[in-house]
């Protein structure tokens, strides 16, 4: 009630007198229990304050308590409460546009990050087929020099392999002519001769010395001559006698022709000096007589 409401503040007005003596806690329990009550502690700071209390339309009284009722507290705090909750609604208000500038600033900025880096996988991608044709072209000169190098190793090692079969080559050609005249000098007495023991042309000791003589002569030629022969074969130098056989230029060279009736066209039937090959090569063609051909 109103009176009780003024004992009370009366008492809290005589010990709420500014006074050396008050304590904080007395007055901390004061203004909260009379704020309940609908209640304003009031102190005055001087004596002009004090004179003011009794102004009309003051709602501050002499002893320094509001006059007014609990209903316009209960308003004044509704009010208030309003206030606040319209002060929230607008921090609130105002923390979602800050939100939604950051989330547009952000959104831009994620914009700009994602061209950049389409730009970057774009400039990747153009550098990655570059790359790819520069490898391709280098792949392909390696493949190409590779290549190049095992046809020069192979022809190096057929070079070396020739160097060592051919070095021979031009020492068997000076041999051949040696050979050539052992043949001539066995070609020169027959072999019915050295056989029948001569013709007894030669009478006496002396003939017959000079027969075992020739005979002897005859026998040493032809032991020399196979003892070459053998030796150059030895050394890949081979010997072919191509009497009946057809004419081969590669291995032949005719010198002259030979009339023959019972022989094919082409035949060799007269060699005048064998030939010889250095492993399987013609180092000397074998000089021949042909049968001549109907065009000739």
């Amino acid at each position: 009630s109103r009176a009780l409401r003024l004992s009370r503040g009366y008492g809290r007005i005589a010990s709420g007198i500014p006074s050396e003596l008050d304590s904080t806690a007395r007055e901390a329990d004061a203004t909260a229990f009379d704020a309940r009550a609908g209640l304003v502690w009031w102190r005055p700071g001087s004596l002009a304050d004090l004179g003011a209390l009794g102004t009309p339309g003051s709602s501050r009284q002499l002893f320094g308590f509001s006059t007014q009722s609990a209903a316009e507290g209960e308003g004044k705090e509704k009010g208030e409460e309003e206030t606040e909750t319209s002060t929230a609604a607008d921090q609130g208000a105002e923390e979602n546009e800050a939100e939604a500038e950051e989330e547009a600033e952000a959104e831009g900025v994620s914009a700009e990050a994602h061209a950049d880096l389409v730009a970057k996988c774009e400039a990747l991608e153009a550098t990655v087929a570059k790359m790819g044709g520069e490898n391709a072209d280098y792949k392909d000169k390696l493949i190409r020099t590779l290549a190049d190098m095992e046809n020069l190793r192979e022809r190096t090692s057929r070079q070396v392999e020739n160097s060592q079969k051919f070095a021979v080559q031009g020492f068997v050609k000076d041999l051949l002519d040696v050979s050539d005249n052992l043949e001539r000098a066995l070609q020169a007495v027959e072999s019915d001769y050295l056989e029948q023991g001569g013709d007894g042309d030669l009478g006496g000791e002396g003939g017959e010395k000079a027969f075992g003589l020739l005979k002897s002569l005859h026998e040493g030629i032809a032991m020399t001559e196979k003892q070459m022969v053998s030796v150059l074969r030895k050394n890949g130098v081979e010997r072919f006698d191509p009497t009946g056989e057809p004419f081969d230029p590669n291995l032949h060279e005719a010198r002259f022709e030979v009339p023959v009736p019972d022989k094919a066209p082409g035949t060799v039937v007269v060699v005048t000096k064998v030939g010889y090959t250095l492993h399987d090569r013609v180092i000397r063609p074998a000089e021949v007589g042909v049968v001549p051909g109907e065009a000739s």
